[in-house]
């Protein structure tokens, strides 16, 4: 009698967990670098660091891996971050009812910075790739350890956005940073990701008045009369926006219009919006 019970109780926990629709999995990334069984623990004091001391991150929509793959790929570079000894971080996403997700470990020691990663949304077996389908937008949650236990936390979210589909418009998970431009800059099976950089590849001077916004996309390209344009609820009296042309931070000409700054650019790349005070 007890067996059946136990049987039952079984039973009726099963159905009720399928009953929720949603499934969580976790998998590693591409070079396999943790295990997908590693237990996840909330993180909290997240983005506490100041600007100038977070290492700067950059999310492009590409690999060497498999380069005409697009919008199933990114490369993630780490930089400025010879403080610490490692990082791990945690990629999320959700495709369809799912949430996935891919992490990595690198470690500072064996690894030269700037440090590059690849991962992809799907999964993968004996060299065939399966890729997850309609994935728009994530997280990206690091975890720079100073020694085997301390750590500092950072977290940026991401868009990832095609050219056909936004018809030249792309815009920050936030709504706070955005960039539109011409019908022919891209083709339509190009993807742009659209996230905070976190840090800064070298540093400025005023005071930011943003978040640091990287518009990257599939292949190197030059842009004709894009529009880019910044939010902020702070003064914007003397708000300039700079760019990183990848030597050096570029002063664009500014126009101002109640909370927004905008400027016309010519690349995809690294933008922040400053005070000159």
């Amino acid at each position: 009698m007890k067996k059946i019970l136990l049987i039952l109780l079984i039973i009726i926990l099963v159905i009720g967990l399928s009953g929720l629709g949603i499934k969580f999995l976790r998998k590693p990334g591409v070079n396999k670098e943790i295990n997908n069984t590693t237990s996840k623990t909330k993180v909290e004091n997240v983005n506490q660091l100041s600007l100038e001391k977070r290492p700067y991150i950059v999310v492009e929509p590409k690999s060497e891996t498999k380069p005409t793959d697009y919008g199933h790929w990114v490369t993630i570079t780490i930089d400025k971050a010879s403080n610490y000894k490692s990082v791990e971080y945690d990629v999320e996403y959700q495709t369809g009812n799912l949430i996935q997700g891919f992490m990595h470990r690198v470690d500072f020691s064996k690894e030269k910075l700037p440090v590059a990663k690849e991962g992809f949304f799907g999964s993968e077996s004996k060299g065939k790739y399966k890729y997850d389908e309609n994935v728009k937008s994530g997280s990206i949650l690091f975890k720079f350890f100073k020694d085997a236990t301390n750590y500092d936390a950072l977290k940026n979210y991401f868009n990832l956005q095609n050219m056909e589909q936004q018809k030249g418009f792309f815009t920050a998970n936030d709504s706070k940073a955005n960039l539109e431009i011409g019908a022919n800059d891209l083709n339509t099976n190009d993807y742009v990701v659209i996230t905070s950089t976190l840090g800064l590849p070298a540093s400025i001077t005023g005071k930011a008045l943003s978040e640091p916004y990287g518009f990257y996309t599939t292949r190197a390209v030059k842009l004709k009369n894009a529009t880019l344009s910044i939010k902020s609820k702070e003064d914007l009296t003397k708000a300039k926006i700079l760019g990183w042309d990848g030597k050096q931070w570029q002063e664009y000409k500014t126009s101002i219009k109640e909370e927004t700054a905008s400027t016309v650019v010519n690349q995809f790349g690294t933008y922040i919006l400053v005070s000159s005070e």
